[in-house]
């Protein structure tokens, strides 16, 4: 028996034992092997020649108009499983494709507006622009109409017609009973601005809109409270969670401040 089919005989017989020998020796190797970085290796196609290019191209043709029912679904199905990615790449392609063209974009707008100029007319005629909203109070001029009338120790007419401006923009948010409920809560909040506008701090804080629209408010829940009187209870330990309803006269508290010095 010659050497090569002895040992053709022993890994027939010890198969396991050999790869694991193998594996032993190859985890070794590579521990004691010095880490190189190997430049990567292209595979480069061989040129095809022109008959067999003509070849492959009719078949793919023919190939797609086959199959375009499944080809459309299948795109569809790539496009749901990479929504966030192909978002995140199709915005930095356009990115860079209107940085790179800037001047040939302004082009094709001009030559496009020039083409369809009866269209864009047309459109604009059937679909007019809605118009902007001016904010009906600007925040500056209130917080400078109150340094105004605390220097005064007089509410100015200016002021006055802010304030009523919030409390009907605030009685048109809330909902009421009947219409008489509504106008006096809108007057109790106009009262309770009027009162307390004096006590914002101009050092601290610059949102007079925020401060003058919160007393309006809680003017209002006050009137809403006195006219009704109805105070809500949770029965505790109950599962359903069921409330009751009582009519009770509450002690209110009055949520205005001293006035004093100040004539209103």
């Amino acid at each position: 028996m010659t050497k090569y089919e002895y040992n053709k005989q022993y890994i027939a017989n010890n198969r396991d034992l050999v790869n694991q020998r193998r594996r032993e020796k190859y985890q070794q190797d590579k521990l004691n092997s010095p880490v190189v970085d190997k430049p990567k290796q292209v595979r480069r196609r061989k040129p095809i020649e022109d008959k067999k290019t003509e070849d492959i191209k009719a078949y793919r043709k023919a190939y797609v108009e086959k199959n375009k029912e499944k080809l459309k679904q299948k795109k569809k199905e790539y496009a749901l499983k990479n929504k966030e990615k192909n978002k995140e790449k199709i915005k930095q392609q356009q990115k860079e494709y209107a940085a790179k063209n800037k001047e040939k974009i302004k082009q094709q707008q001009k030559e496009y507006r020039e083409r369809n100029k009866e269209k864009i007319e047309q459109t604009r005629k059937e679909y007019p622009q809605p118009i902007k909203q001016k904010k009906y109070l600007n925040n500056d001029e209130l917080f400078n109409q109150i340094i105004i009338s605390k220097a005064k120790c007089k509410a100015t007419p200016e002021l006055v017609d802010m304030m009523i401006k919030i409390s009907t923009g605030l009685a048109r948010k809330l909902t009421y009973y009947n219409e008489d409920d509504r106008n006096d809560c809108q007057a109790e909040g106009l009262l309770q601005m009027v009162l307390n506008y004096h006590n914002f701090n101009e050092d601290k804080y610059d949102n007079a809109f925020a401060y003058l629209t919160e007393i309006c408010k809680r003017g209002m829940a006050k009137q809403f409270n006195e006219l009704h009187n109805i105070k809500t209870m949770y029965i505790l330990g109950s599962k359903n969670k069921k409330r009751e309803t009582e009519q009770v006269k509450l002690n209110f508290t009055n949520c205005d401040w001293t006035t004093n010095g100040y004539n209103f």
